[in-house]
């Protein structure tokens, strides 16, 4: 029998040749972290982006409200501090809706305010529900 490196590989224990070598479990995990390093910035741009949706239509939902409220009562609004006195409440991510006024008067212009949890730092939505006289 000749000894050459394929006989000399099929004399070694089945054991030696089982197992990975240190290079290639390296490159395994380079190449973990770097699909890591790309796709965690873009998942939490959606978040963002999904918080921002949540936000926009909640906005739209208590100027909504707002408006039918104020169709109810004669085109009068009451000052109202935040949707919850509308019966709405807050969504995940957001963190405070306020309706803000230019004066006192309750044919006022409002001003709604969402507040909801940006990437690093609260964004702020804002809206105006304009006063409207009544058509005679």
């Amino acid at each position: 029998m000749t000894l050459t490196p394929a006989t000399l590989m099929d004399m070694q224990p089945s054991s030696a040749r089982a197992g990975f070598t240190l290079i290639e479990i390296l490159i395994v995990i380079a190449v973990i972290g770097l699909l890591a390093a790309v796709l965690i910035p873009n998942v939490l741009g959606a978040r963002v982006s999904s918080q921002r949706s949540v936000a926009q239509t909640f906005l739209q939902t208590c100027m909504a409200a707002a408006e039918q409220k104020r169709n109810f009562l004669d085109n009068t609004l009451p000052h109202l501090s935040t949707c919850q006195a509308l019966g709405l409440s807050l969504p995940k991510g957001v963190i405070r809706a306020d309706f803000s006024y230019a004066s006192s008067d309750p044919n006022a212009d409002a001003s709604l305010t969402v507040t909801f949890q940006g990437r690093t730092a609260p964004e702020v939505l804002t809206a105006t529900l304009p006063f409207k006289p009544a058509s005679s």
